[in-house]
């Protein structure tokens, strides 16, 4: 566990450092516990229409977008993970198709990865992780010591 605690305030302090748009963040230490969930603001200008990849075409009504996930000792096994990532999103009431595989699901990760210094990536999860009323991304972190891209994914409840 206590590798768990020392990763996950090296991720945070590297996160911090890195990203200027965190707009919410809530950690628990403790004996029982080490995990943070944070919120990062994606910026605004984001609704309107967007080009569909398998699932067609979409448009959505928010400005601003949130990514929202969980990292630390998620699953309570002794490692460090990073969770699912969710962004919420209001499709418009015609919209036909689904953010997930098209030119939305693509600039989120893009856009991820600017405001963060390159220190974190997303893209689509699998279809069945997604809604009606938010995109599913697996979350990537780059391990900026060794310049490599560590996946870690998972899902939070």
């Amino acid at each position: 566990m206590q590798n768990v605690k020392q990763q996950l305030q090296n991720f945070l302090t590297d996160l911090k450092a890195n990203c200027d748009h965190i707009v919410d963040e809530t950690t628990t230490i403790d004996d029982k516990w080490c995990e943070s969930q944070i919120t990062i603001s994606l910026g605004d200008g984001w609704a309107g229409q967007y080009d569909g990849g398998y699932w067609g075409d979409c448009e959505i009504t928010d400005d601003e977008l949130q990514i929202t996930f969980s990292v630390g000792d998620i699953y309570e096994d002794g490692e460090f993970n990073i969770g699912e990532g969710i962004v919420s999103l209001t499709y418009t009431a015609d919209n036909k198709g689904m953010a997930y595989t098209g030119e939305l699901d693509k600039e989120v990760g893009s856009v991820l990865r600017d405001i963060t210094n390159g220190m974190l990536t997303c893209y689509g999860s699998e279809q069945g992780m997604q809604d009606d009323t938010y995109l599913s991304v697996d979350m990537e972190v780059v391990d900026h010591s060794k310049q490599e891209t560590i996946v870690v994914q998972g899902s939070f409840a």
